[in-house]
């Protein structure tokens, strides 16, 4: 070294200067490099995340829930069809079901009365305005249906035929509060003899009709039959009215107010029986 001359120990200090400082400064370039890529990385990844990954998550999610909430509502909507099928059905089967009921009790009538000259008739028209006055029914003239033929369901009196048409008639029914409606009738006693009297009028409110007898007698009681005497010719004997509903003392003390319960349902019938006559006359 020291035989170096001046100029040739500067170089060689200049020269290991800047191989130091490379060195440093490919030390400090690394690490700074580094540092700006993490940032930079990080800074794309937030970027990325922010306006591409999470509203594409959020997309896709809204639209999966639209999707859910859509074949949600579609099976709702196929729950409710399903549903209004069953009860429509199932109210085709109840009224099947009366329908059924009802003719069998027709049926059992029929049976229980081969005496009687019976033709099944339907109920074409009942006016709500009129519900407790006439009926129509789908028999007339050709079907030898006459006026003042009685009308009769299973369970007993509902009336008699008021108007004859070609193809229809017209009921009066014993609800009426109406003179045609007035039936001649007869009481069984309990010494099975019978009291005669006459279907006065019908209290819609009581749902009951008023008798009166032709006769006083002091044997009439709650429950017993009340069925037509026949008197007249027009209605056969023997048919069903109602039962005794009671037996009181008029303020006349003249008579007896005598109230009768309908044997027949006057609110619910599609089918009927029209009486022509008695087969036994």
């Amino acid at each position: 070294m020291k035989n170096l001359s001046l100029f040739q120990r500067i170089l060689i200090w200049i020269m290991t200067i800047i191989f130091v400082l490379t060195i440093i400064f490919s030390v400090l370039k690394v690490a700074v490099v580094d540092k700006i890529n993490h940032d930079v990385f990080n800074m794309v990844t937030a970027i990325r995340y922010t306006f591409f990954e999470e509203p594409i998550k959020s997309t896709n999610k809204w639209i999966n829930d639209t999707l859910t909430l859509q074949e949600i509502r579609q099976e709702n909507d196929k729950l409710k069809e399903n549903i209004s099928s069953v009860e429509r059905y199932q109210t085709e089967i109840n009224e099947l079901r009366v329908q059924n009921n009802e003719l069998k009790e027709l049926l059992g009538f029929k049976d229980a009365n081969t005496g009687l000259n019976l033709k099944a008739a339907k109920v074409i028209f009942r006016d709500f305005d009129r519900w407790n006055n006439v009926i129509k029914i789908n028999l007339g003239k050709v079907d030898n249906v006459k006026v003042n033929d009685a009308v009769v369901v299973a369970n007993g009196l509902i009336g008699r035929i008021e108007t004859v048409d070609e193809t229809s008639s017209t009921v009066r029914l014993l609800i009426s509060n109406d003179r045609v409606s007035k039936v001649a009738i007869k009481i069984m006693t309990e010494d099975d003899k019978f009291v005669e009297g006459i279907i006065d009028s019908y209290d819609s409110d009581t749902k009951k009709f008023k008798l009166s007898l032709l006769e006083t007698s002091d044997n009439i009681k709650k429950d017993q039959y009340v069925s037509t005497s026949g008197s007249g010719g027009t209605i056969p004997s023997g048919i069903l009215v109602g039962y005794i509903s009671s037996v009181e003392a008029s303020a006349s003390e003249l008579a007896e107010s005598i109230l009768v319960t309908p044997s027949a349902d006057f609110e619910s019938f599609e089918t009927v029986f029209v009486v022509a006559g008695d087969l036994n006359e």
